[in-house]
């Protein structure tokens, strides 16, 4: 979809907006707990009489202060999310980078040594092929090895 991301402007725009509506949020929050716990305070003192209802309003009012106050936050972190994402990459990238090039220090003497094994292995294996290779002779009738120094070939007859 065209548009679907937003432009520079429009991000900061609504990041604006984000944050107005999250600070707000966050005072109402603030206000609303500070106010049960008030009322919550005052039911306690009041245990056994008729102002006991003021400790469960003032409980409920705390739930939904604390539930406003959190959902702020959300709101906050959402609005800064590029910020907190780009943060923390330019902090563990360095990091990566410099374990990166530890480890590939660390590894390159094992790597030269397995690497300079198997060269070795090839160059053997090249030589005990070719001084077998040269006691031994192939039929062009039909692929048989045969020995050097023979005159036919052990399997079709052909002469060599």
């Amino acid at each position: 979809m065209k548009g679907q991301f937003l432009n520079e402007q429009k991000y900061q725009n609504a990041k604006s907006k984000i944050r107005i509506i999250a600070f707000a949020m966050l005072a109402v929050g603030a206000i609303l707990f500070a106010a049960g716990l008030a009322l919550l305070i005052v039911g306690i003192r009041n245990l056994g009489n008729n102002k006991t209802m003021f400790g469960a309003l003032g409980g409920i009012l705390m739930v939904f202060g604390f539930g406003i106050i959190s959902f702020s936050g959300f709101l906050l972190f959402t609005a800064h999310a590029r910020e907190i994402a780009s943060f923390g990459a330019s902090g563990t990238a360095p990091v990566a980078g410099e374990t990166i090039n530890y480890v590939a220090d660390e590894a390159a003497p094992a790597v030269e040594k397995t690497a300079e094994a198997i060269a070795n292995g090839v160059r053997k294996s090249r030589n005990a092929s070719s001084t077998a290779n040269a006691n031994v002779k192939y039929c062009t009738k039909c692929g048989v090895k045969n020995k050097k120094d023979a005159k036919f070939c052990i399997d079709c007859g052909e002469k060599f």
